[in-house]
């Protein structure tokens, strides 16, 4: 580097990072400026002394900067081994299975995936007791568990350390423990034989503001939440595939478990697939909460390139923004009728439809309503965001497209235009979903239990899960 190059660079950061970058901007100029000192002083070595690029030595590579990040924060801990007792009582912490304000269930697909393992857990001869964040103290009951609330006031961006510093005093009295998101994993403090849950990568965007996203101490909690547990199991391979590029050592202690869907009560119609019929008969689900990552605020720009007179069904509300712009949309074109229904209701939906679409456009793991669409047979069409590349193979399932209004609709035209192709996909549908079933699923998670010792060893033998650790 010359030195008039060497000296703008470290000016410019003066001025813009020191002077007018705040407090963030001054870390930033004084963690780079023995590396300007540097190249000021080589610049000005190599004036003294010239010599050729050829016989010039090669400069270091600069440290890794997210292994310098963490160096003395986190510890990564071993994998987790094989326990000497099977486990009698277990603390799961997640977000919520009762709403933090009416303490009403919950039913999205974190809450199911965690009631399921926590029912698996208890027909394995365990007691489970269930935390979740709250406003304010509280027990209560869901499912037949008992629900007891954690507040917490001490957060940094996503990640309420809080709740996981608290959960961390408790869960001394029970012999395993379960992290069932790892933003409540990023405490200092955590059990080396602890389990995490990932159910995706959930900052792969930027649709919230005020949070610390990709900040340095952000940095350090997302470490914390994938050193500190004995094993994390993703529903996903996107998850595994960020941390390894982020920290390929702590990728050794991450297993991929894909969520289910119940296939005996997620099932086609009687009379499937459908014959050949118009445009005009065709129904178009989109099985999703309304939310910005799920979709809600480019369906209108869907609808608009979609010329057919088709029957469109969007169910699910969620954010109150979102129910607005949808309602608002069915308002507008008499396509689009805007649902809520129970997770009961559901599969009649499902069998109702002829196309389904999963608009995600950040956040997902492997959608429980993109798994529930296949065992439906429907002919599905999934943006290829986290982990739905491990449910759709595009052209063999479903259509896997880019989540922007031009790839989804044009998919969606093409599925009404082309019957012949739909009818190949929904029976595809159906035979791929088998793969995800939630017996092959339960039989997956007796393998991963009793392989590190968690329950007898003889009630994780299966010669069918196709799961190998």
């Amino acid at each position: 580097m010359s030195l008039p190059d060497a000296l703008r660079n470290g000016l410019s950061s003066l001025k813009d990072d020191f002077l007018l970058g705040g407090e963030e901007g001054r870390h930033r100029f004084y963690s780079r400026f023995s590396a300007y000192v540097d190249d000021v002083q080589t610049s000005l070595a190599e004036r003294r002394n010239p010599v050729s690029k050829a016989r010039r030595p090669a400069r270091p590579h600069p440290s890794d900067l997210l292994r310098r990040l963490v160096a003395t924060d986190c510890v990564p801990n071993a994998k987790m081994g094989r326990r000497g007792q099977p486990v009698k009582s277990v603390a799961l912490l997640t977000n919520q299975v009762l709403d933090w304000k009416s303490l009403a269930p919950t039913y999205g697909g974190g809450e199911r995936v965690c009631l399921t393992l926590a029912g698996l857990l208890r027909e394995s001869g365990c007691t489970v007791t269930i935390y979740q964040g709250a406003h304010q103290p509280f027990q209560g009951e869901c499912a037949g568990f008992k629900v007891i609330g954690l507040p917490s006031h001490q957060r940094f961006s996503e990640f309420d350390y809080g709740i996981s510093e608290n959960f961390f005093d408790i869960s001394h009295s029970y012999d395993g423990v379960i992290y069932n998101l790892p933003e409540y994993a990023s405490a200092h403090r955590m059990r080396r034989d602890a389990l995490l849950l990932c159910h995706g990568i959930w900052f792969d965007h930027r649709n919230y503001e005020g949070l610390g996203i990709r900040s340095e101490d952000w940095f350090r909690h997302l470490h914390r939440c994938f050193a500190q547990p004995g094993l994390v199991v993703s529903v996903d391979t996107n998850s595994i595939n960020v941390v390894r590029a982020l920290w390929p050592e702590l990728a050794t202690k991450m297993v991929y478990l894909p969520n289910f869907a119940d296939t005996e009560l997620f099932h086609p119609q009687v009379e499937w697939p459908t014959p050949q019929r118009s445009a005009e008969d065709l129904t178009i689900l989109f099985p999703r909460r309304s939310h910005v990552n799920r979709g809600s605020r480019i369906l209108g720009d869907i609808l608009s390139r979609i010329p057919h007179r088709c029957r469109i069904l969007w169910i699910g509300e969620g954010d109150g923004p979102d129910n607005r712009i949808i309602e608002a949309l069915a308002q507008q074109d008499s396509r689009l009728q805007f649902l809520k229904a129970s997770f009961e209701q559901m599969p009649d939906y499902y069998r109702s439809a002829d196309i389904c679409v999963i608009p995600t456009i950040a956040c997902e793991g492997t959608s429980l309503s993109c798994i529930e669409s296949l065992a439906s047979g429907c002919a599905t069409v999934a943006t290829h965001i986290g982990g739905l590349s491990d449910i759709i193979q595009s052209g063999s399932n479903g259509l896997l497209v880019s989540p922007n209004p031009e790839s989804i609709s044009g998919a969606i035209n093409y599925l009404i235009e082309h019957s012949a192709e739909r009818t190949r996909l929904q029976l595809a549908a159906r035979q791929s979903a088998q793969h995800f079933d939630v017996t092959r699923w339960r039989k997956r998670w007796l393998a991963l239990l009793s392989h590190f010792g968690w329950i007898p060893a003889e009630a994780g033998r299966s010669e069918d899960a196709l799961f190998w650790l």
